[in-house]
């Protein structure tokens, strides 16, 4: 009795225990708001720029992608003209696709502007409605992967019936056994043939002409390129 009575006590503690671990909040940590800079000459982090692609992207190799901005781009206060339309804009593709994506990521490293200004944007390519990475057309390459080991799996199929054919034709085992030792050894080689293409990656490709955008990554002030006169 001594002992279920202990028991017992020691439940009630561990409720207690868990419900003052309850009632404790969560303390965080206090932060400070800052001013930014001049707003008619900062683009702000999160504005999407339209952009249209110059070169087609296929993603069996890494590589460098072009794109031409299609529209004016303005400051936070959508007082002054930043990045003018027509403007260049220079990235890189360089992270391989995984079986079942259908997004292909961009970085965009550099826009040249018509009047000579360049920014190092180093900001991702998203869709239209922000959403990350680029849509593409993907080949799974299932002919590939699963074609070798489909077409040795029929042959194996074929043997087999051949051989339950002969079994029952004749009762010596000698013909019988160099047909299963013919099916166990395709047997293996469609095992080998499926493990060797089972990882081809999918390829992706996104056409050029593509309407595509870009979300700025961090704040860009041009404050040093750019000087304002009042009027």
């Amino acid at each position: 009795m001594a002992k279920k009575a202990s028991t017992s006590t020691e439940n009630r503690s561990d409720h207690k225990n868990n419900l003052a671990k309850n009632l404790e909040p969560t303390s965080t940590t206090g932060v400070s708001a800052s001013k930014m800079g001049d707003m008619s000459l900062l683009l702000v982090r999160g504005t999407t720029i339209p952009c249209v692609l110059k070169t087609k992207i296929d993603s069996t190799y890494q590589g460098f992608a072009t794109c031409q901005i299609t529209k004016d781009v303005y400051s936070a206060n959508g007082k002054t003209l930043l990045i003018e339309r027509g403007s260049s804009v220079f990235g890189e593709q360089n992270v391989q696709l995984n079986q079942g994506q259908a997004r292909v990521f961009v970085l965009w490293t550099r826009i040249d502007t018509p009047n000579g200004i360049t920014i190092n944007i180093n900001s991702p390519a998203t869709g239209q409605l922000g959403e990350m990475g680029v849509g593409a057309r993907v080949n799974n390459h299932f002919a590939q992967r699963f074609g070798s080991a489909i077409m040795l799996s029929f042959i194996q199929d074929a043997i087999k019936a051949g051989t339950t054919h002969l079994q029952k034709q004749e009762k010596q085992g000698d013909n019988s056994t160099n047909i299963e030792n013919t099916s166990n050894t395709t047997s293996k080689l469609a095992e080998e043939a499926l493990k060797n293409s089972i990882n081809i990656p999918p390829t992706a490709t996104i056409n050029q002409g593509s309407l595509i955008s870009i979300t700025v990554a961090r704040d860009v002030d041009f404050s040093d390129v750019y000087k304002l006169q009042r009027r």
